[in-house]
């Protein structure tokens, strides 16, 4: 149901891990000399992204769990357990894109003095977490007023 908070929630998430799935994560800029060996290395820096497969997938299992929680309305338990994978997922998938740019920036550094600098995208992974974290309160919320109703009959 669409008019739920928790599922406007949950559609933020999936809309954010679909923007970062098609966004560059860390961007590297140099200027002089230094430029020309950046675009010489760059096609080594999108062989290294394309070579992270299992992180792309994380991303779109991500969206795509995000996006199937939305419509398990009826089964709330199972919407919360599976918000609480969701929300490893994302961290997970933190850590690694993390992980990678430390990689990429030391190697970047070693070969050609370029410096790396953190995109945008590394606010998304908090994003996600705090609309996840308020979609399992809503969820919970809803919860807790369908014990109570069958309480009173």
């Amino acid at each position: 149901m669409i008019q739920r908070i928790q599922s406007l929630f949950l559609l933020a998430v999936t809309l954010l891990s679909a923007l970062a799935l098609f966004g560059a994560w860390p961007y590297y800029s140099a200027s002089g000399a230094k430029a020309a060996t950046l675009t010489f290395t760059s096609s080594t820096i999108n062989e290294v992204k394309v070579t992270e497969v299992f992180s792309l997938l994380l991303m779109a299992a991500i969206m795509g769990l995000s996006g199937y929680i939305i419509f398990l309305f009826k089964n709330r338990k199972l919407q919360l357990l599976y918000c609480w994978i969701l929300m490893a997922m994302v961290v997970l998938t933190s850590i690694m894109a993390y992980l990678r740019y430390r990689n990429i920036s030391a190697q970047l550094m070693e070969q050609t003095g370029v410096e790396g600098r953190i995109g945008i995208m590394f606010l998304f992974p908090l994003l996600m977490l705090v609309s996840i974290s308020l979609a399992m309160r809503g969820i919970w919320k809803d919860e807790l007023l369908v014990r109570n109703m069958d309480r009173l009959r």
